[in-house]
Order: structure tokens, then C-alpha cells, then sequence
């Protein structure tokens, strides 16, 4: 597929120079499809055009991220690969060397303190105190925190506009009614989802392609 792609027309069509970093490419990409989106067009004949100008688009976008995963880099680009030289050790790379010299033995002293605080453990472990426990400030929070529910990370009907922005971030354009992120779009009602459409050049991280009625 990349051998038949014309990489020098998609970087024309994004206006990216071939030596762009992946990130600039990757930018560039989403604000062409948000752009030339068939919702955008007026008309039928101006909606089939731009949908086959996004479908020549994304082919020419997926050779380039395929090629991108096979060789490191962008079509056109240099590989960001730099070899790092090896450096041979000294004689006066010697006086830094750690100490191969065997340890010696721990003296008696360490001995009968190791010996000592075995037998205050042992001895915590067969005599345990009967002082009840009081629970600290820190074991609330605690306890609190394991019960407190998880926020879900998956669109889903009646989810606020605050949970919406934590699951797919900000998005391009911003109505009261309505979000779109790119090709994709999420509608409210009274501040909580309502409808969706996962468009596949910019999905959503919802279940289906549309919310099940």
C-alpha cells in the first residue's frame, strides 16, 4: 500500500512539510476530516464529493502510519536514531571501580541485637495486646475512597457534560446542544447525553456507533 501511495499529494493536501513531526501530522489529519466532513456540505452532489475526498485521504493517512510503524519514522522523513558511542574503560577508570574485596563477617555485637530483636517480635506475635484499635482519620478516608464508585471511561446515555470531558476531552467545536469531536459528535438534553454518532476517522469510546434506542 505504501508503494502506491502518492505521500507528496497528502502532504499537500495538509499542507505539512514531509520532515513533520508525528504529532503535526497527526493534527493536521483530524482538522482536514473536521473540515471537509460530509455534515459540513451543502447539498447532495458537495456531500458525496468531500466524502470521497476524505475516503482518498484516509487510505493515503493509513500508508502513512503504516510505514511510520514499520521503518520509525514518516514517509520522507529521517529516522530520529542516533548512535550512542562506547566508551572504553582507563587505568584511571580503575580507582572508581566498587570494591570487589569479600565483606566481612558481621561482628558479635550485631549478632546479639539481631538475636534481641527476634525475640521482641517473637514475642509481640505470642502476646498480642488486647488494646482495641481506634481508627484513625487516615482509615476513613481510606475505607472512603474504596467505596466511592469508579468513573467509567465509556460513553453512555445520561452522562454529564463534566464526565463527557473527562472520557474524550475537549472537543473541537462546542454548541449548548451539541459536541463535536471531529467527524464524531455527542448530543444533550438538559446537561446529560442524549444521542451519539462514532464516526470511524474520529471514534468515540462508546460501545456502538450510535446510542442504542
Amino acid at each position: 500500500m505504501a508503494d502506491e501511495t502518492d505521500f507528496l499529494e497528502l502532504y499537500g493536501m495538509l499542507r505539512l512539510r514531509p520532515d513533520c513531526s508525528l504529532d503535526e501530522f497527526r493534527l493536521a489529519y483530524r482538522r482536514y476530516v473536521a473540515h471537509w466532513h460530509p455534515d459540513r456540505r451543502r447539498g447532495e452532489r458537495a456531500q458525496v464529493l468531500a466524502a470521497e475526498r476524505l475516503q482518498r485521504l484516509t487510505a493515503q493517512y493509513d500508508a502513512a502510519m503504516a510505514f511510520h510503524r514499520r521503518h520509525g519514522r514518516l514517509p520522507g522523513g529521517v529516522a530520529e536514531w542516533r548512535a550512542t558511542p562506547r566508551r572504553v574503560a582507563t587505568q584511571e577508570d580503575a580507582a572508581f571501580l566498587p570494591d570487589k574485596r569479600p565483606v566481612r563477617k558481621a561482628s558479635s555485637k550485631l549478632l546479639v541485637v539481631s538475636i534481641l530483636l527476634g525475640i521482641v517480635v517473637l514475642g509481640a506475635a505470642l502476646f498480642p495486646s488486647t488494646t482495641p484499635e481506634v481508627a484513625t482519620p487516615d482509615d476513613v478516608v481510606t475505607v472512603a475512597r474504596a467505596n466511592t464508585p469508579v468513573a467509567t471511561d465509556e460513553l453512555h446515555a445520561g452522562m454529564s457534560m463534566d464526565e463527557v470531558r473527562h472520557v474524550e476531552g475537549e472537543p473541537t467545536r462546542r454548541g449548548e446542544l451539541r459536541w463535536e469531536y471531529g467527524a464524531s459528535w455527542i448530543a444533550f438534553d438538559r446537561g446529560s447525553v442524549s444521542d451519539w454518532y462514532s464516526s470511524p476517522w474520529n471514534p468515540l469510546h462508546a460501545p456502538t456507533t450510535r446510542m442504542p434506542r
